[in-house]
């Protein structure tokens, strides 16, 4: 039987957290794939991008690649996250026990107006960070954002 206790994925306390970081990356890789893009794993994450897709169109996404096991802030650093860059993508994965992991894809300009779901941080950190609020009290509210709703909007784009 597959196992489906994500919440296992935070107990490699040795690891850091990189066992549920890496399967959010094969998963979303895997989606991207089944949608019909070119995908291209980084090899050094000096710039904190995780994948790079291509749509049919030849348009080239980075994409960034967030997990998490609950309903949780999901942070993401400053510098490595262009507001400006519109083929800037988040990818958040969201593995809730026994259950299919959801997953959504945020663009990035949506941090630079920042509001209750998409926050810029600088307080009470070691350095400024943008995050998102995956919390169930907002998830209709990001409801566009889901990753088979929002992959068909990222499947047009054209140069």
């Amino acid at each position: 039987m597959l196992n489906k206790k994500w919440s296992s994925l935070n107990d490699e306390r040795r690891t850091g957290g990189l066992k549920r970081g890496h399967f959010g990356e094969y998963f979303t890789e895997m989606q991207f794939m089944l949608h019909g893009f070119e995908v291209y794993k980084t090899l050094v994450d000096d710039r904190g991008i995780d994948l790079i897709v291509r749509n049919q169109n030849g348009v080239f996404f980075d994409i960034q690649v967030k997990s998490i096991t609950d309903y949780d802030n999901i942070k993401i650093s400053r510098n490595k996250f262009d507001t400006k860059n519109k083929y800037l993508l988040l990818v958040a994965v969201q593995f809730l026990d026994n259950k299919e992991p959801e997953m959504f894809i945020f663009p990035s300009k949506e941090w630079a107006k920042p509001d209750n779901i998409f926050y810029d941080s600088t307080e009470n950190v070691k350095e400024p960070q943008y995050g998102l609020r995956l919390l169930e009290s907002n998830i209709n509210s990001i409801k566009e954002y889901e990753f088979e709703k929002y992959i068909e909007v990222i499947k047009k784009i054209d140069k």
